[in-house]
């Protein structure tokens, strides 16, 4: 049986989403929250971006990873909703 993480690593996907409640033009905290789902990420913030890495996750759950921010490739505003219901903080 495969589970989401084995299917997640066979195929290589390196392509993750921040939701946040500010747009910025870079990271800076220490660690990044990322959703493995836009629809997940929009729920963080209504700033959604695509983010693409490098190596493997610091951790992760089958919804989320955590990355460092050295470990960013790709950094692209991909949506906006001012009246988005931001769900967590």
């Amino acid at each position: 049986i495969m589970r989401y993480v084995d299917l997640y690593e066979n195929e290589n996907v390196r392509v993750a989403y921040h939701g946040s409640p500010h747009k910025f033009e870079k990271f800076s905290t220490s660690e990044i929250f990322l959703a493995r789902d836009p629809a997940e990420a929009k729920r963080y913030g209504n700033y959604l971006y695509e983010i693409t890495f490098d190596g493997n996750p610091m951790f992760e759950t089958p919804t989320i990873m955590v990355i460092a921010p050295e470990q960013v490739t790709g950094f692209k505003l991909i949506g906006h909703d001012p009246s988005a219901k931001i769900y967590r903080t």
